[in-house]
């Protein structure tokens, strides 16, 4: 018995070290050390094994339950980037609030976990159901149906039967822009030649006299969630197979959060040129603990971390606990309200922030 405690002991010391790894991760380029920003999408595993020891030593009566005790509390900002503590929503005096969604809408479609399409798309009573649900009053959306018909029909659908009278889409792109307040578009760019889904775009949005810089963003795309789904469901640890898909995994990981990381910066640059206040929404695909992320959080506020509520999660995968998909406001803008839509059409869970639009001109 003395030697399994050892033993835990041990792990337990090692499993420290590695988040404290973890907590470096939005700080290092994944070109300089790519295996910190593995150990940053791995956080989520790292807490639940610390939560682990924690209940292990206490059962135990052993003091060593501080050592993950402590290092959960050194790494609280982290910890609230991925469960939100805020269980009572902001002022709601304001006689302006404006409702910002975020979603990556996979063309309408339903997808799956794995990958796999339903060939269902969105009737237009689906969607005429989901905005008198919430009412948004500007819906940023990523993976936008690049098809043309089909971008045309919700096009025609959400500027004709809804308030959403402004918008900003390019034809078999991935990216579009709704508005119930004028737009002002500056710029859309993807990243490289022949990609229609990832990029980003700029538009000014006027609201009542006021101007606001909306950026609407799709960060590169990588696999590991298909990857890690194939591999739980059909991979065999004794196989060489399984380990090999597994180094692959993680090797499409630390190609692509480099690119993402390079985007995160040049869109941050963006940010900072900007004249009036900025809201950012869009698919990171990148966590909390990543150097993209920690790029555009820059003098800006999460709204999940200031009101939500409950697993942050927004990707329905194998990986535990991915928070990909994100509103980042000024700081000028008071937020009353953040949520994670749990709506299961899509891969991705859709997220709404209530900002204070009256309060911003004080």
């Amino acid at each position: 018995m003395r030697r399994l405690q050892r033993s835990f002991r041990w792990a337990n010391v090692v499993l420290i070290f590695l988040t404290f790894f973890a907590y470096l991760s939005p700080y290092i380029h994944p070109d300089t050390l790519w295996l910190f920003a593995v150990l940053g999408l791995i956080y989520p595993l790292l807490l639940i094994l610390n939560l682990f020891f924690i209940a292990f030593w206490l059962y135990k009566r052993r003091r060593y339950a501080l050592l993950s005790f402590i290092c959960i509390l050194l790494g609280w900002n982290h910890f609230t980037a991925f469960v939100g503590l805020s269980f009572f929503n902001g002022s709601s005096e304001s006689t302006q609030p404006l409702k910002v969604l975020s979603y990556n809408i996979f063309g309408f479609s339903n997808k799956t976990p794995s990958g796999k399409d339903h060939n269902r798309r969105w009737s237009e009573e689906h969607l005429l159901d989901f905005y008198q649900r919430y009412h948004p009053d500007i819906w940023c959306f990523q993976e936008f149906p690049t098809a043309p018909s089909y971008a045309k029909k919700y096009q025609q659908i959400l500027q004709e039967k809804t308030p959403l009278k402004y918008n900003y889409i390019e034809i078999e792109k991935g990216l579009g822009l709704f508005s119930r307040y004028p737009i002002k578009p500056l710029k859309l760019e993807y990243f490289g030649k022949h990609n229609s889904i990832n990029g980003y775009m700029i538009a000014d949005v006027e609201i009542n006299g006021q101007t606001i810089r909306l950026f609407n963003i799709h960060l590169q795309s990588n696999a590991v969630s298909r990857l890690a789904h194939e591999v739980a469901q059909h991979g065999q640890l004794r196989e060489k197979e399984t380990w090999l898909q597994i180094k692959g995994m993680f090797g499409n990981y630390r190609r692509t959060a480099a690119l993402r990381s390079n985007q995160a910066r040049d869109i941050q640059q963006q940010m900072q040129e900007s004249p009036y206040p900025v809201i950012l929404c869009g698919d990171f695909n990148d966590v909390p603990l990543s150097y993209a992320y920690h790029q555009l959080q820059k003098n800006m506020q999460d709204g999940f971390r200031q009101q939500g509520r409950g697993l942050g999660t927004t990707f329905q995968g194998s990986l535990p606990a991915l928070r990909i998909d994100y509103i980042l406001s000024a700081p000028k803008f008071p937020i009353l309200d953040y949520q994670v839509i749990r709506d299961g059409f899509s891969d991705h869970y859709p997220v709404m922030s209530v900002l204070d639009v009256e309060r911003l001109g004080r």
